[in-house]
């Protein structure tokens, strides 16, 4: 079920369907990232969580490294254009956010793309909580590495 949005978040065409409440979100993150294709806004649990404990996103994987520093947005209010304003300035110098005591959003070139993202982005945030739940702070991947990957990804995607 898709609904055809401009980029104000309003509906283009016939649908049968209501455009959803977080569309702001999506259209501030189109329009201050160019080179995105697609968005995902999820209530990823272990990212969630993440942002909760005010725990970092850590290169703690090559997977992980191509995703980046994941900047957090304070609560704001969900559906509110204050809301998608914060995330779209964030999104000029991000691929994800999270959202406090909300989820997570994410920004990729294609769908398939996007949706890999969301994926080690989770995947990540529970092996993150697992190092810190056993009191262990994870080892991240060397500098260097790190900026290697980033470098690789920003040509592909």
């Amino acid at each position: 079920m898709l609904v055809r949005l401009d980029l104000e978040g309003n509906p283009i065409g016939d649908s049968p369907y209501a455009p959803s409440s977080e569309r702001l979100l999506h259209c501030a993150v189109y329009r201050n990232s160019p080179n995105v294709g697609a968005v995902i806004h999820s209530h990823a649990p272990k990212t969630t969580t993440l942002g909760l404990a005010g725990l970092p996103f850590l290169p703690i994987s090559t997977e992980a490294a191509f995703i980046g520093e994941i900047p957090r947005v304070p609560f704001i209010m969900p559906g509110t254009a204050e809301l998608a304003d914060a995330v779209g300035a964030a999104a000029k110098d991000a691929r994800a956010m999270i959202m406090q005591n909300h989820g997570l959003i994410v920004g990729g070139s294609s769908l398939r793309h996007t949706s890999d993202m969301t994926l080690i982005i989770e995947q990540t945030a529970e092996k993150l909580i697992a190092c810190h739940a056993l009191g262990k702070i994870p080892p991240v991947l060397p500098d260097e590495v790190v900026a290697m990957l980033r470098s690789l990804d920003e040509m592909v995607a």
